[in-house]
């Protein structure tokens, strides 16, 4: 069974890989409104499989609808496994404060 991540800090902190996405904000035009599931993510780009096939989507200047929550592309501009290492980090220095 798999839990759907609904909140963004575990959005950031988790795998990106098999999630629902929606460019809702781009740079590029004609990427604006593409849906599908990631596939693959690398430090700048996205890779999504929509209906017509595999779209590899900048995150720069872009903003994705991943299980109805916004990300910025800034906030995800790290190769996969570094930014899971880097909210790993800010979330444990939080509840070590507690």
């Amino acid at each position: 069974m798999m839990i759907m991540k609904t909140d963004k800090a575990s959005l950031l902190m988790g795998e990106l890989i098999g999630e629902s996405v929606e460019v809702v904000k781009s740079t590029q035009r004609a990427q604006i409104g593409v849906r599908g599931v990631v596939i693959d993510e690398a430090l700048k780009t996205l890779v999504i499989e929509t209906k017509n096939g595999e779209k590899i989507i900048a995150k720069t200047g872009a903003e994705f609808k991943i299980n109805g929550v916004i990300i910025a592309g800034k906030d995800i501009m790290f190769r996969p496994e570094d930014r899971i290492k880097k909210y790993w980090r800010k979330f444990d220095a939080i509840m070590r404060r507690r």
